[in-house]
């Protein structure tokens, strides 16, 4: 009887963390449970084994569906095709912006593919401070799977994980281009320097500043990077959550991060880091 009743407690403190904010459901394709994929991470980093090194080796072989466990640590291949719209809003694929990344499996929060290789969409979510997966943190934070090689952080909670994400998305429409011609409608807007690389928003510099009523209560911030000046939005939240988020560009695409406020006032630090990880991740061809 004690032993059903520590498995109710158990389950019933699991489904509790999967109704929490922040979280994206989908199903396990080989186990009857759903798992809860939180955009998140943890605040303190765990002992994990190292991350796997690409291995350039072996033939580049992209999937479009996940079909592993969702803490599988073993490498895929993803390849992202660049589309634009046309005047009608239908998709039109732009061969010249292709972005290859071999990469943990455990690293993929989500991942959307049209019935074009022209649209598609992958997130990927890890730690901050270890750039490990959130996953694995995650995981042991349910109990479901239990996850090898892994010696839990103390006080590990569900907020002390979202505080501490960096989520990472990459989607086959937004152009590096689109944000240029953003910076540049929006340079008058520009406000006074908060500190380096960091500016307010001035709604009343220019007619094109006002923002719509429902907008004037997210923050908006300007963060100066690659030249250009990227809008970085916070939207205000009851819970925690990542309730900020920007899109920076990167080989001719529109990378955008989402994190938590508490990380936002180093957003240039916040897209070095994204940078960085999508450089180690990338599939570097041998022909």
């Amino acid at each position: 009887m004690r032993s059903i009743t520590n498995a109710r407690r158990a389950e019933s403190r699991r489904s509790h963390l999967r109704k929490s904010c922040g979280i994206i459901m989908f199903h396990r394709r080989h186990g009857s449970a759903a798992a809860c994929l939180l955009l998140i991470s943890t605040s303190i980093i765990g002992v994990l084994r190292t991350q796997a090194a690409p291995d350039h080796r072996a033939p580049f072989a992209p999937i479009q569906r996940l079909t592993t466990w969702y803490t599988n640590r073993s490498l895929i291949d993803v390849e992202i095709v660049g589309a634009r719209r046309d005047p009608y809003g239908a998709s039109i694929p732009d061969p010249s912006r292709r972005m290859r990344l071999r990469l943990e499996r455990a690293f993929i929060s989500d991942m959307r593919f049209g019935p074009e290789p022209h649209e598609g969409k992958i997130s990927i979510t890890l730690h901050l401070d270890s750039n490990l997966p959130k996953s694995l943190y995650f995981a042991h934070l349910i109990k479901d799977p239990p996850v090898e090689d892994f010696e839990a952080p103390s006080g590990l909670t569900l907020e002390t994980i979202i505080r501490r994400t960096l989520s990472i998305s990459v989607e086959s429409t937004p152009l590096a281009s689109h944000l240029r011609t953003v910076s540049d409608r929006l340079n008058p807007c520009r406000g006074s320097l908060i500190r380096p690389h960091l500016y307010t928003f001035n709604e009343n510099a220019a007619p094109r500043c006002l923002l719509p009523a429902y907008e004037r209560k997210h923050e908006r911030l300007f963060v100066e990077f690659g030249g250009i000046l990227i809008l970085q939005t916070c939207i205000n939240s009851q819970g925690v959550s990542l309730n900020c988020s920007l899109k920076y560009p990167r080989e001719g695409f529109g990378v955008e991060i989402a994190y938590n406020q508490i990380n936002s006032a180093d957003p240039v630090a916040l897209i070095k880091k994204s940078d960085q990880l999508l450089n180690k991740m990338q599939y570097k061809s041998r022909d």
